[in-house]
């Protein structure tokens, strides 16, 4: 099992190398998989900009606004859970609700709205 900041800087460079080949839709996958990988220490706002970073760019790349509305809400979770993190997080949020807002899906702009809370 790959963790700590080599495996963390592996996943986020996978992602990255599948976006840029003609592999997106499993860049998207690994991004959202990944979230799930545990990575511990000063890695962890590395880990969370760099993912979110990348994750962003393959559902973008794919044209999969629900999948990046829900990684943006995975990202605002997890900085949420990090306390030093909560201005990342409300400000993840804001673009999560505003993307399903867009996409007219009304129960995911409901659940979205109250996560800050």
């Amino acid at each position: 099992m790959l963790s700590g900041a080599a495996g963390a800087a592996l996943v986020v460079e996978a992602v990255e190398q599948l976006t840029a080949g003609d592999a997106v839709e499993l860049a998207v996958r690994l991004a959202e998989a990944a979230w799930d990988m545990p990575v511990a220490g000063p890695t962890d706002v590395w880990w969370r900009n760099e993912l979110a970073r990348a994750g962003e760019r393959a559902c973008i790349v794919a044209r999969q606004p629900g999948t990046l509305a829900r990684l943006i809400g995975i990202s605002a979770d997890r900085a949420r859970r990090a306390a030093d993190e909560y201005s990342v997080a409300e400000a993840q949020w804001v673009r999560e609700l505003a993307l399903w807002r867009f996409l007219e899906e009304h129960r995911e702009v409901t659940r979205a709205a109250g996560n800050p809370g």
